[in-house]
């Protein structure tokens, strides 16, 4: 069988052969994500890499009896970017009936994060307003479609207006900030009178001290990426005299059943049509230039691995 691997000596990834699996089931679907960038590196703490060992984390497999499933987090050195995987060595979720394989490798990883820093940790209601950092990215397209659905208010903060038009297309509230704007408050007074209850954050960097004065007492601050900065400074009292609460959210400390809840719910959300997502299909031969170019960010968009 073939995999996406990472060669040794030029650090790019590659196609390569490798004997297939004992028990096999065929990969149908796999998509990228940026933390399949970030996992190819060698250097994050929750999944191992090795150059050598099949990139991915996620993806839509049929095993022999023809049933699918939606597996992630294969045990090194498989990985979902493989032409086969042993799903004895990785958590699966029974594909819902009628989701198209590539969209449901799509939904994979963004769809739990999403839902889960929504509903789990952020616990939106309806009637509550949402602010979605990284709007127009694959977490905060699903996340703000989401919210809506379940009647609450969503604000997209997005840095262009090509992200304007696409946040506003799903129904989001766009909020496109001047470079030089420091009234953020002020901004934010204009797209959400009634203040921010939940903030479902991929961003960090500076954007916590920026927003929190906007925040509702008691409002909840989801952090699921860090793609503005690592390191964030945060005044104290802004938050501590709202009772602001910041939570972590990372899919790899889910259980099994918490991913298997998110997954479908964002499963069922998408097949009643209330989640639409962009992506672009391509063939295994193309993840090098692809996964290359996401990694020095030439390109950009979603991709699905189809085979």
């Amino acid at each position: 069988m073939r995999i996406a691997t990472i060669d040794a000596d030029t650090g790019r990834a590659v196609i390569e052969e490798r004997p297939a699996p004992r028990n096999a089931a065929t990969v149908l679907a796999a998509s990228i994500n940026p933390i399949d960038l970030i996992v190819a590196t060698g250097n994050f703490p929750l999944r191992s890499f090795s150059p050598g060992d099949a990139l991915g984390y996620g993806g839509v497999a049929e095993r022999a009896d023809g049933t699918r499933a939606y597996f992630y987090d294969p045990h090194p050195p498989a990985g979902s970017l493989s032409e086969q995987v042993d799903l004895d060595a990785a958590r699966t979720i029974d594909l819902p009936a009628g989701l198209d394989p590539q969209l449901g490798a799509v939904l994979g990883v963004p769809g739990i994060a999403a839902y889960s820093a929504t509903f789990s940790e952020g616990k939106v209601t309806a009637g509550e307003t949402v602010l979605v950092t990284g709007a127009a990215g694959s977490v905060g397209m699903i996340a703000g479609q989401a919210a809506l659905a379940r009647g609450a208010r969503a604000v997209g903060l997005v840095v262009d207006e090509r992200q304007r038009q696409a946040v506003e297309a799903v129904g989001m509230v766009p909020l496109l900030l001047d470079a030089q704007e420091e009234d953020v408050p002020g901004a934010m007074g204009r797209v959400a009178p009634d203040g921010v209850d939940v903030v479902v954050d991929s961003l960090w960097g500076d954007h916590p001290d920026r927003f929190v004065p906007a925040l509702n007492h008691r409002a909840r601050w989801v952090q699921v990426g860090s793609s503005a900065g690592n390191a964030a400074s945060i005044t104290a009292p802004l938050f501590r005299n709202k009772r602001i609460s910041f939570i972590g959210h990372t899919n790899f400390l889910l259980t099994a059943q918490e991913a298997a809840e998110a997954y479908r719910g964002i499963a069922e959300l998408t097949a009643q049509g209330k989640i639409t997502l962009s992506f672009e299909s391509i063939t295994l031969d193309e993840v090098p230039d692809i996964f290359s170019g996401l990694a020095d960010k030439s390109r950009k968009g979603k991709f699905v691995v189809a085979f």
